[in-house]
């Protein structure tokens, strides 16, 4: 199945999100604010980043944006 990045700042709402994808036989990596995604992209590959718009750091939109210039 999928490895998926989880980047959600809210702690019961990153836990519902993984839960689910991991029952389903998912691979669920969580990271709780804009700057942890490229932490954990530097240790990983993922399939899917989910990806929310108020986070602490950098919002959704500054990591999509920062993505597409620089990896994708």
């Amino acid at each position: 199945m999928a490895k998926i990045l989880i980047a959600e700042d809210e702690q019961a709402i990153n836990t519902l999100i993984k839960k689910n994808l991991t029952l389903v036989g998912h691979s669920c990596v969580c990271v709780f604010d804009g700057e942890a995604v490229f932490d954990a992209l530097e240790e990983n590959t993922f399939d899917l980043i989910l990806l929310d718009i108020m986070m602490p750091k950098m919002d959704g939109f500054q990591v999509l944006a920062e993505l597409r210039e620089n990896i994708l």
